[in-house]
């Protein structure tokens, strides 16, 4: 078995009409009008989206036996625990059962990412859903490998959960890392940290915890990668900088500028824009290693702007180089804690992707659609960013050194031409493209549902009027009606005609 997906909860809460919808691929509308039978025991099946995942639905009545039992090793070598609580109940109780399947994690599957599904949110009122996400996250922020979603298999929510899904499903099999996952607060907060420590022999916990609280969840990840230790010093705990964390920051602070790490706001860098921008290829950037933007090109003038700008405040705070700055700055680190690898990495928005490739100290950003694929394209975006590296690199560097910038505008223009044939190509394969779309198959698996639906409804009306049939003709049959069932023969007809055995 490639991976193991283990689906738990109370009973009742919808694992199983989850897991039948977006894993078996059956009927939202059917499951919700006819009740799923209650799982007993465990449910297990092998589901194929080109590696093998094998998905164990544990039975909500027998959550103890799962949870304080010998039974507890269903857990053992799990990758992702997909816990599923009814968004109706109360927070301390849906809370409650989280934490003790977190508990479970601690001692039978410590590398398991977890989904938290507060499930059924259509029942909800849209202020009370309002009021309950502040909740859930502001009680599950900094909770290791955690994402709460909440979700709902009615219309129209059902398509949004679908996206859920397949986040989950590309996230777990390692193709990409979502954007929003990417916890930038953390590694903000801990370059910040060590710099505060870099040049004291120790700070006492209790300053830290007085004066320094906001990074008190970031003390026990940095002691877990060597970078800090807590000792005893006179009946104290003391936090201290180990050398790896000095060796760290230090090549941080000489390169970028921690007044301005400080100013900038992490959820700035959540792409949240207004989703519809008509090009699948969006624009780029390109920097130094050191984060310095040396070309901004867009499909259409003022694209980022109108994705990044949602409202006044935002409208102050646009600076779309602050993207390649902050990425720079904790590229490395963010290497250290094994969030991304020294290949080219991906990261997904709600409505944009952002691709990060490297090339001989220079880095291209490519902002993209979400779900646009980039297989078809890969070779040829490396292609073209080495030939543009190799070709202008003197002039980059010249520039960079000098710090005359206008001298790159015509670099800009070269680059809006080249962004301006992916989108033609993009345009001319849409076909393929659109296969590996989620977009596309949010619309198909959409229309595929709207199908499921008028086919039960069809033939649901054609089951009533079956039964109608039947009731009649007996009816007649006792009445001796010859009237009336010679009519309800030829109505039985006619069906069988549409059914032929």
């Amino acid at each position: 078995m490639g991976k193991k997906i283990v689906l738990i909860g109370p009973p009742s809460v919808g694992k199983t009409t989850l897991r039948k919808i977006f894993f078996e691929g059956e009927s939202a509308q059917r499951l919700l009008e006819f009740a799923v039978k209650p799982t007993y025991g465990k449910d297990a099946i092998m589901v194929d989206f080109g590696e093998e995942i094998g998905i164990f639905d544990l039975s909500g009545q027998e959550l103890e036996r799962w949870l304080e039992s010998d039974e507890r090793e269903v857990f053992f070598e799990t990758d992702l625990l997909l816990i599923v609580v009814d968004a109706t109940q109360p927070v301390e109780m849906n809370l409650e059962t989280l934490e003790r399947v977190l508990s479970a994690r601690r001692s039978l599957c410590q590398d398991a990412f977890v989904y938290f599904l507060v499930h059924k949110v259509d029942l909800l009122k849209p202020s009370r859903l309002d009021e309950l996400e502040g909740r859930y996250r502001e009680r599950l922020d900094g909770v290791r490998d955690l994402r709460v979603h909440f979700s709902s298999v009615a219309r129209p929510l059902y398509l949004a959960t679908l996206k859920i899904f397949i986040d989950l499903l590309q996230e777990m099999i390692g193709k990409e890392l979502l954007f929003k996952n990417v916890d930038f607060s953390f590694l903000k907060d801990a370059i910040i940290l060590l710099s505060f420590l870099r040049d004291k022999d120790g700070v006492p916990m209790a300053q830290l915890q007085d004066g320094l609280q906001e990074f008190t969840l970031s003390v026990g990840r940095l002691i877990e990668r060597g970078f800090l230790k807590i000792r005893e010093e006179d009946g104290k705990e003391m936090l201290e900088i180990l050398p790896q964390g000095k060796q760290y920051i230090n090549s941080v602070i000489s390169s970028f500028s921690l007044d301005d790490l400080k100013g900038i706001d992490t959820n700035r860098l959540q792409l949240h824009g207004p989703g519809d921008i008509d090009y699948p290829f969006i624009g780029l950037l390109m920097c130094d290693n050191l984060g310095r933007t040396l070309v901004v090109s867009e499909a259409e003038e003022g694209v980022f702007k109108e994705m990044f700008v949602q409202n006044e405040v935002s409208q102050k705070q646009y600076d779309i180089h602050l993207i390649p700055m902050f990425l720079s700055a904790l590229r490395d680190f963010s290497k250290e804690i094994s969030l991304i690898g020294d290949d080219d990495f991906h990261l997904r928005g709600d409505h944009f992707d952002m691709s990060v490739f490297d090339h001989e100290g220079f880095t291209l950003i490519l902002f993209t659609n979400s779900g646009v694929k980039l297989t078809t394209f890969r070779d040829e975006i490396h292609d073209f960013f080495k030939k543009f590296v190799k070709g202008k690199k003197g002039l980059l560097e010249d520039v960079v050194k000098k710090g005359d910038m206008s001298r790159l505008a015509p670099l800009a223009s070269e680059a809006s031409t080249w962004i301006d044939q992916l989108n033609e190509k993009y345009k001319d394969t849409v076909e393929d493209s659109l296969l590996s779309d989620f977009n596309y198959l949010k619309k198909v698996y959409g229309n595929l549902e709207e199908l499921s639906r008028r086919i039960i409804e069809k033939y649901t009306g054609i089951l009533k009027q079956v039964k109608l049939i039947k009731e009649r003709l007996t009816r007649a049959f006792f009445k001796d009606d010859t009237v009336a069932l010679k009519h309800l023969l030829d109505e039985a007809k006619q069906i069988q005609k549409e059914f032929p055995g």
